[in-house]
């Protein structure tokens, strides 16, 4: 079960004081998950202006495409047959001009940390921040993602609610002037594993592979790769 705290507390009925309780319990932890996603975004914007910085070593960006927030209220039970498909409808609608197949791709990446973060560990409150570079169209693009949690536990006032969560992405161009293909190819490595079957593709066929996807969006930037790939 994942599904919007706003909607969960919509869906509480009766009028006696167990559901008053219950629905302002939900709109209290929708209102902290909506804080919380608007702090994750600015906390990444703040980070993608250091990018590539001695003080931030992640890779740079031009410009700034697209923010989006969710949040959620989810049971462990099920959450690993919904959450990917979540990830899948979040991921093609934010990054639309992707094929499939890295898409596919990048959400088993995703689904794989979040199905992790949100379904283990004991802490009744936790933070992930991961980025992910793919191509989109003729671009290639970094996509920050940052994730927290909380764990609800209020005996017998909420049903079938474990967890609430804020998700907040940001949608970046990367500035591939600045990026040497020594570190795209570690960076593109993980999307490469996820999108090709690499346990059967010979090694210097994965470097290639990715020095070709590398290099045809570097040609016209003047790439560092184009003077050595230092």
């Amino acid at each position: 079960m994942m599904g919007s705290i706003r909607t969960a507390a919509s869906q509480v009925v009766g009028n006696d004081e167990k559901a008053a309780r219950e629905k302002a319990l939900l709109d209290a932890l929708a209102s902290l998950a909506e804080e919380k996603g608007r702090s994750m975004t600015q906390q990444i914007l703040a980070d993608l202006r250091t990018a590539g910085t001695a003080e931030n070593r992640t890779v740079p960006i031009e410009s700034i495409i697209a923010i989006a927030e969710q949040h959620h209220a989810y049971a462990k039970d099920g959450l690993a047959e919904n959450l990917s498909q979540t990830v899948s409808q979040s991921l093609k609608g934010f990054a639309s001009g992707s094929a499939d197949k890295i898409i596919d791709g990048v959400t088993s990446l995703i689904s794989t940390a979040l199905g992790a973060f949100l379904g283990a560990g004991e802490a009744s409150e936790d933070t992930l921040h991961n980025y992910y570079l793919l191509t989109e169209g003729m671009s290639i693009i970094r996509i920050d993602l940052r994730s927290w949690r909380r764990t609800v536990n209020v005996a017998g006032i909420v049903n079938n609610i474990e967890s609430v969560s804020a998700f907040s992405a940001v949608k970046s161009t990367i500035d591939l002037s600045k990026v040497h293909l020594n570190t795209f190819l570690y960076m593109y490595e993980r999307q490469l594993a996820a999108v090709f079957d690499t346990k059967s593709m010979p090694f210097i066929e994965q470097i290639e592979t990715t020095k070709q996807i590398y290099m045809k969006f570097a040609e016209s930037l003047g790439s560092p790769a184009l003077a050595g790939g230092r």
